[in-house]
C-alpha cells in the first residue's frame, strides 16, 4: 500500500536508511522536508509497516526525485517500480510536472534497469560525485511524466 508519509514515520524511514547505509539522510533533513511539505511516499507490507519510502521536489516543470529506497528484505518484488511509478504520476497530476529528473550511482544496476524501463535516459555522467567510502560516478538521468 502506498500513502504519504507523516512525521511519526520518521523512525523506521531512518532505520531503512541506516539498513542501506544512506547516513547522508539525516533526521534533521527529513523533519525540515516535513515541515516544508515535501512530498514523501511510503510503501508498506500487509501489516502496515514501513518497508520503502521515495521523496520528490517539483520546480517550475520539473520533478527531481530525491531519494527512493526499499529495505533491503523487500528489494526485487516490484515495489520500487510501484513506488516510482507513483511517485511520477503524482507529480504530474499535483504539480503539472513535465519531466522527472533523478541522480543515480552508475554502479547501481538494479536501479539503472528500473529507471530505464520506466523511460529515464541519461543525460549526462558526473564522474567521481559520490565519495563516501569509494568514488562512484553518477548518472544524471531524465524522463518525461504522464500527461496529467
Amino acid at each position: 500500500m502506498l500513502r504519504r508519509a507523516q512525521v511519526s514515520d520518521l523512525p523506521r524511514i531512518l532505520e531503512i536508511n541506516s539498513e542501506l547505509d544512506k547516513d547522508q539522510w539525516t533526521k534533521e533533513k527529513f523533519s525540515d522536508m516535513f515541515e516544508y511539505d515535501f512530498p514523501i511516499w511510503v510503501v508498506t507490507d500487509n501489516a502496515d509497516r514501513i518497508i520503502g519510502y521515495a521523496v520528490y521536489l517539483v520546480c517550475l516543470d520539473e520533478a527531481r526525485i530525491l531519494n527512493l529506497v526499499i529495505s533491503k528484505s523487500f528489494q526485487g518484488n516490484g515495489l520500487g517500480e510501484t513506488l516510482m511509478t507513483h511517485l511520477m504520476e503524482d507529480a504530474a497530476e499535483k504539480f503539472a510536472a513535465k519531466y522527472a529528473m533523478l541522480e543515480v550511482d552508475a554502479s547501481n544496476l538494479q536501479a539503472l534497469a528500473l529507471y530505464t524501463k520506466l523511460g529515464f535516459r541519461v543525460l549526462c555522467v558526473r564522474k567521481n560525485y559520490y565519495t563516501d567510502k569509494y568514488l562512484r560516478d553518477a548518472y544524471l538521468m531524465q524522463a518525461e511524466l504522464p500527461v496529467a
